[in-house]
Formats: structure tokens, sequence, C-alpha cells
């Protein structure tokens, strides 16, 4: 299958109409992003050059600059996207932002980056082996891959539901899908603030907006492809490669962060 294909497979059209509706960065995810980078922080973002691959508005390499990077290149595959994660860096002079697929990577150079990070994209991937292998190339030695997916552990129910709303979500216009996601954010904001939780992430969700809600909701009903990888599965991922280390990370009880040493 051509690199084209794959690409398409991962639903790039419809997440760029979601960027396009949702293209402001903001600092209330801020606390998000260091808890899918985990066991990474801020002191190790410092004095880095880093690589954001499936970039989206540019948020990840936003907080990244923030915390002293000292370069961060960061690319998406749809032209849209790309623009608008332009525009939200335009007030830094240490970025190279472009236009490229996670499959082909043919304007990175191998062996470059101390930190390369993949969050919220290799779990819409129809080929993830080989998304990682050309990421993994472009680590220098010593330094790390950072992933992010969606975990089956601790969505059990939720991964049902989805599922039967993306029969039909999948096919509807995004225009439908927006609208469904403003309604249903609406009404899970309702229910968290009547119903008690002991889950960490529905915990964090009582605190996040409605708007908040709504775009994590849309994005959730858009895709073709939404992989919800369990703790068995998670080493089949980067199994094919040659690494140092690795550390594996539950994060918020429902995903999973994977840090790769090369």
């Amino acid at each position: 299958m051509s690199s084209l294909n794959r690409d398409s497979l991962g639903s790039p059209n419809r997440f760029g109409s979601n960027w396009k509706k949702y293209n402001k960065l903001d600092q209330i995810y801020e606390d998000q992003f260091f808890q899918w980078i985990s066991p990474l922080n801020r002191d190790d973002l410092n004095n880095k050059v880093i690589l954001d691959a499936g970039c989206g508005i540019g948020m990840k390499s936003y907080y990244c600059l923030e915390n002293g990077a000292k370069e961060v290149h960061l690319f998406d595959v749809e032209e849209s996207t790309v623009k608008i994660a332009k525009d939200n860096l335009k007030d830094f002079d240490n970025t190279f932002i472009f236009k490229d697929s996670i499959y082909n990577q043919e304007s990175v150079k191998n062996n470059t980056y101390d930190l390369v990070m993949s969050i919220g994209v290799i779990h819409h991937l129809s080929d993830p082996k080989i998304a990682i292998s050309k990421l993994f190339e472009k680590v220098k030695q010593g330094g790390h891959l950072l992933i992010w997916v969606y975990g089956y552990e601790g969505n059990e129910s939720l991964i049902k539901l989805l599922k039967l709303l993306r029969i039909f979500t999948t096919k509807l216009p995004y225009s439908i899908v927006a609208f469904l996601g403003k309604v249903l954010a609406l009404l899970l904001y309702l229910i968290l603030k009547i119903y008690p939780t002991k889950s960490k992430y529905w915990s964090r969700a009582k605190k996040m907006k409605v708007y908040v809600l709504e775009q994590i909701i849309i994005d959730q009903l858009i895709p073709k492809i939404a992989n919800y990888y369990s703790k068995n599965e998670i080493p089949l991922l980067y199994d094919h490669i040659n690494f140092e280390d690795v550390q594996i990370n539950h994060t918020n009880g429902n995903s999973w962060s994977i840090l790769i040493k090369k």
C-alpha cells in the first residue's frame, strides 16, 4: 500500500476540519501535555532538538518551546493544518514547520533529534509499526522516541459506545458530527457536574469547560481508525526496533505513554 493510501486511512482531512474549528493554542492543555510525555518533565525539554510528528496546530511544540527547547521541527500530513501551526508559532524563530507523511518523513534527517514525539497519532494509523520504524530512525544515539496512544484498560465501556457511534459518524459530513459533538459535550458536562467519579481521567474532565469536552468528543467521532491498546499489546508496537531501554506509563488510567531510548 502506498503512503498516500495509508495516510488517507488516518482521516487527515477530517482532523484538518477539526483543527480549523479549534485552531487556537490554549494553556488549559499544558497539564495534559506533561501527562502525555511522562516520565519526561520540563527540564527534559530544555536545550533539546525536538521533532513533533503529527503536530496538529502546533500546541505540543509550543509547550516544548516555552520550556526551553533549543529547536523544534514539526510536520503534519494535512496542508491546512500546517498553515495553522505556522501561524500559531510565528513568534518563534527556532521552528521548522512543513508538510510530510509520517510514513515517509522525506524532509527529516536520520539520527538528528534528542527527542522525537508522536502524540495522539499512532493509534489512528493502519500501519503503526512502519511509522514507528521511521520515527526511530530520526532519533540520535542516546535520544528518545515518545509515543502516546489510547489505552484499552480504563476505556472498556467507552470503546463499545464509540465503536457503535463511529459506524454512523465516520460516514456523516464533518458539520453534522461537530453539531453532535456540541450536544454530547453539554450532556457530558452536566453529568460530570452531578455525579461523583473515582476515575483519574474523569476527575480531570470535571474541571474542563464545555468547548474542551466538545473538542475531545469530536476527536473521538471523526476517525476511521482508532485503536485502543491493551498493556500486552503495547510491546508489539516497538518489538521490531533495536532500542536500549523503554519506559511505559499508564497515563490517567486510560492511555499509554511509551518512552523508548536509542
